[in-house]
């Protein structure tokens, strides 16, 4: 964090299997959403973006890292490469990011926020 400035707020939210269409913000004639609307209107709306791929985890850990989903194997597709067994891990059909790969999370952590996840 900035020591001359206060710390902004960050709240990141993902969702599974939301268009971006279904907000009434973006001409949905059909839904009402307020806690959505009011979250469109005290931040940001991102109206030119991608995917790196339409599967939700690998998409998500490109947002975290950096990398497109093709680049480490794992992420993209089942069976793909598998990884070492662990408590958290034990097959391809989970994912699992590797400590040693540099990602978003500690590097916030290490600018002095909180983090969590729900």
């Amino acid at each position: 964090m900035n020591p001359d400035r206060s710390p902004i707020n960050v709240l990141w939210i993902t969702c599974d299997e939301m268009r971006w269409d279904v907000l009434p913000e973006c001409g949905n004639r059909f839904t009402s959403m307020p806690a959505a609307s009011r979250l469109v209107a005290e931040g940001a709306l991102f109206t030119q973006a991608f995917c790196q791929m339409p599967k939700c985890v690998p998409s998500r850990s490109s947002m975290l890292t950096g990398r497109y989903p093709h680049v480490d194997g794992f992420r993209t597709l089942r069976g793909r490469r598998p990884f070492a067994e662990s408590p958290e891990c034990s097959d391809n059909d989970f994912f699992c990011l590797e400590a040693t790969t540099p990602n978003l999370i500690p590097l916030v952590r290490e600018s002095g926020y909180r983090t969590c996840l729900l």
